[in-house]
């Protein structure tokens, strides 16, 4: 464990008031990774009252339970001061391919609660302000109950949904409302200088193909529904441009710039 420079020290003790109960302080060390935190621990169950989580790419606090008995859950908040999406995702990039394909293959055994928020977020175009999220794990697949995106100035967007996996496959079938509150703004961030106006909301539907790496929309409406050829055409420009190499310019913003230039632009 020296040679791997990894630390870890715990100190507990049985409570003399209550019967079979621990309590103790865990501090986790390797490298630039940094987890301390005060517990409890009675009939199967860890309690984490209290901690402190920083890593190169995010820097918060985690409380919740964790069970063991009679299966393994789990119900923990993860409230971060900030994360840093660009180091990140570059992370993400240099996994190789098949490794990033497998990257939301979940073990069944790990099932729980996740709840999941940021007050700010780093990366390069400061498009995304903050999130909060409330995230199931179910028996291999993930459930996104909520998440909602802070734009900032722009406006706001939220996301529902769910990654289902199998052997073969894994999806990720979506549902968001995208809210723009500022249209000057929106307009002027994606450099878009022949349109006066575009919808202030927007529903998307559709499913994310995570091994095939493909998208499909089912629905795109604002007042109304967007025709059938016009939602074929979105998808290929957003399948064109933002997954012709992959993962690789999924994230990347000059890409999805272009994408919204050429649905919105007359």
């Amino acid at each position: 464990m020296s040679d791997l420079n990894f630390l870890t020290k715990i100190n507990f003790s049985e409570s003399k008031l209550e019967k079979n109960l621990t309590t103790g302080s865990i501090l986790v060390k390797k490298d630039k990774q940094r987890f301390t935190g005060i517990y409890s621990y009675k009939d199967n169950i860890i309690s984490i009252k209290k901690s402190n989580l920083r890593n190169i790419f995010l820097d918060g606090k985690l409380i919740g339970e964790i069970k063991f008995a009679p299966y393994f859950d789990f119900d923990l908040d993860l409230s971060l001061n900030s994360i840093n999406i660009t180091k990140l995702y570059n992370s993400f990039l240099f996994l190789d391919e098949s490794d990033q394909k497998k990257i939301f293959k979940i073990n069944k055994k790990i099932n729980g609660k996740l709840s999941l928020s940021s007050d700010k977020i780093y990366s390069s175009y400061n498009l995304i302000k903050s999130f909060e999220s409330q995230i199931k794990f179910n028996n291999g697949n993930i459930l996104l109950e909520q998440f909602l995106l802070n734009l900032g100035k722009l406006g706001a967007a939220d996301i529902l949904g769910a990654i289902t996996n199998d052997e073969k496959n894994s999806n990720f079938k979506y549902e968001s409302n995208i809210f723009i509150d500022n249209q000057k703004k929106f307009l002027s961030k994606f450099g878009i200088y022949n349109k006066k106006a575009i919808p202030s909301n927007l529903f998307v539907s559709g499913n994310f193909d995570l091994k095939n790496i493909k998208n499909t929309f089912y629905e795109v409406s604002d007042v109304k529904k967007i025709s059938q050829d016009d939602v074929n055409f979105i998808e290929k420009e957003f399948n064109d441009f933002m997954l012709d190499d992959g993962y690789k310019k999924l994230f990347f913003f000059p890409k999805f710039k272009n994408f919204v230039k050429s649905i919105l632009s007359e």
